[in-house]
């Protein structure tokens, strides 16, 4: 499994890279369409037909993604979880071993 930074840090830059994509293509497609009413109104249901193709492409792929990037995490969390009860199984093992002792004896 990889290592946790890398994890974050790779988990990160895809959001940041989606987050982008979110706030600047929606304004690109709609920039598009203007210069289609202006300049080019024939190609107006040709480049509606290809944003919308775009637009479902790029939510399929965000999809799997987000499901992909919730699946890895519960994985992680599930190892973290079962290394931590492994821990505690260590820890009253040793205090079985070194005996009851109260603090300050």
């Amino acid at each position: 499994m990889p290592d946790k930074n890398d994890l974050l840090e790779k988990t990160e830059n895809e959001v940041t890279a989606w987050s982008i994509a979110g706030r600047t293509l929606p304004f690109v497609a709609l920039a598009g369409f203007i210069a289609c009413v202006f300049f080019a109104e024939d190609w107006i249901p040709i480049y509606a037909s290809v944003v919308i193709v775009i637009w479902v492409t790029v939510s399929v792929a965000w999809w799997w993604w987000a499901l992909n990037k919730i699946l890895r995490v519960t994985r992680m969390m599930l190892s973290t979880n079962h290394n931590f009860e492994e821990v505690k199984q260590e820890i009253r093992s040793i205090k079985d071993d070194m005996g009851n002792r109260k603090r300050g004896e």
